[in-house]
Formats: structure tokens, sequence, C-alpha cells
């Protein structure tokens, strides 16, 4: 498991970095080398220079954003693998790609050539992280109603590829479903024009704008249903019911809703309940299985 090093108090966004001990060296090094770098920081507690050099090449690293992994050795608790490597002082770094020692160096080093060095180590990965396995994990997370996962998913994805639409988008939608609203437009702001363009990035604007209307309009529910009990021709009530119900999470009793009152008046004010509908579809996502179904309704309802 990636875990912080035991050097710096601060782990929190240490992503990248593993303690190592002789034991699992070879499945957390030599193995894992195979699929991507590892560079190997061999390190002791009393050791002045590491702990002016852990810090950088733990960012460093964290800033490649998965190309290469970095690997604590405390040589204290684990002399068998330092003797191995013929580690004569500390702090040392060795590189391993292919399971194979292919740089390094040894003592402390300006933040400069750490970044470069970590650099020329992370360009060896010439496969990187799968994106479109994460996107699709993510999207699992979103689909299960996993928002919080989703998330952090997709905004790692945004780390390693900022261009990736499907993680742009994806990260507009957890931060809505979660209703952090402010943070949606926060990020929405950050993005450029053309990104704003794309048509997946309009319609997760799209969403967050419904979304603050539905939001604002969800306290209104009970009294919507009872005047539609009431009058069930009042459109404009069951419009209302069907924005409040979207803002309350009720999305499948929203998209029934606008259904229901298609039904009852298709053309009541140039076809608003037909265009909110679509509005919900955008929102949704086409491929989710409740708007396919909701399609199916409506294609049901107008060609009869």
């Amino acid at each position: 498991m990636l875990i912080g090093s035991s050097e710096t108090n601060d782990n929190s966004n240490a992503k990248y970095v593993k303690d190592v001990t002789s034991e699992t060296f070879m499945n957390e090094v030599i193995e894992e080398s195979k699929s991507t770098p590892v560079i190997v920081d061999f390190w002791a507690p009393w050791c002045g220079p590491c702990k002016e050099l852990g810090p950088n090449i733990e960012k460093a690293v964290n800033n490649a954003n998965g190309k290469v992994i970095l690997a604590k050795v405390n040589i204290d608790e684990n002399q068998a693998i330092a003797a191995q490597l013929r580690v004569q002082s500390i702090p040392t770094v060795y590189a391993f790609v292919d399971g194979q020692p292919v740089d390094g160096f040894a003592g402390a080093q300006p933040e400069s050539a750490i970044n470069e060095f970590v650099k020329k180590v992370s360009d060896l990965n010439k496969s990187g992280p799968n994106l479109d396995e994460m996107i699709k994990t993510a999207n699992s997370f979103f689909s299960e109603k996993n928002f919080s996962k989703a998330g952090d998913l997709f905004e790692n994805i945004i780390s390693i590829d900022p261009q990736k639409k499907e993680a742009v988008s994806g990260y507009i939608r957890s931060l809505i479903s979660l209703k952090k609203f402010g943070a949606a437009d926060e990020f929405i702001n950050s993005l450029d024009e053309k990104m704003k363009e794309d048509n997946l990035i309009i319609d997760a604007i799209a969403a967050l704008d419904l979304s603050l209307k539905a939001d604002s309009a969800s306290s209104k529910t009970n009294d919507l249903k009872i005047k539609i009990e009431s009058n069930p021709n009042d459109m404009e009530a069951r419009q209302e019911l069907a924005v409040a119900l979207y803002g309350s999470g009720e999305i499948e009793k929203a998209l029934n809703c606008l259904l229901e009152s298609i039904s009852v008046n298709k053309d009541w004010n140039e076809e608003a309940a037909r265009k909110q509908l679509l509005e919900f579809f955008s929102a949704i996502g086409q491929l989710d299985p409740i708007v396919v179904a909701a399609r199916k309704r409506l294609s049901s309802i107008l060609f009869k």
C-alpha cells in the first residue's frame, strides 16, 4: 500500500511513496519496476542530509503523478538489503527499471537536480497510468452513487492529463452530486474557453445550472403535490414539481413527472415539459439507464 515516508511528518499528499523492507524489496521494487520505474531512497532517522533530500524527492515523485514510485528504505531497520546493494553512505538513491538498477546518486542534491533526476527516470515509463481504465473505474463509482470516490479518482486523472474531457466532466458531476456547487463553479471558471466548448463540458455546466435551480425549488415539493392533486391540469405546478423532485435527488420521479405532463398536454407552453425533460437527460447523462428508459417512454407518448 502506498504510504508516506517515515522521515516526514506530513504524509497526506504522498500518493506514490511507500516504505519498503528487506522482506518486501523483491516485490515492491524489483517486480514493481517491471511495470513502473521505482526510485529507492536509502535513509536513516539520524541522517541530516536525508532529512533535506527526503521531502524534495517525495515532492518530485508525487508531481510525476504515477509515472514513477518512490520506495523508502530505512537502513537501520533493513541492513541486509543495504549491504546487498553496497550502500556505503546515505542518502543513497537508486533508480530501478525492468528489475535492474539504471541510475542513481549519493549525498544531498539541490532541488533542481532532484527534479531533473526524477523526470529522467519517469520518462522511462512508456505507458504510464491507464487513464481509460481509471475513467471506467471512476464512472463505476459514480454509477454506484459513491460520488466522493468518483470525484477523487476523476481529480487524480485530471492531475495526470488536464485535457481528459471525460474526467473533467465527471469531476464536475461528482461535485454537483455531493452538492459542492461552489467548488464546481470555481472549477468550471478555471477551465480554458476551448474546454468549455466541448459538448461533455457544456452538458456538465448545464447540470450545475439545473442543480442550482432545482436545489432552491426542492423545499416546495409537498406544496406542489397538493396543488396538482387539487388540479391535475395545473401544468405550471407539474413543471415546478419536476424541478423540485430533481433537486431533492428523486431523479426518476422527476422524469416521470414530466412524462405525465407530456401525456396530459404535450403542447403546453411551447412544449416546455419536453424541453425540460431533454435538459434533465443532458444533465444526468444520455447513456444512464434511467434516461434510456425515459426516452423510450417519451417516444411512445409522442408517437402513439
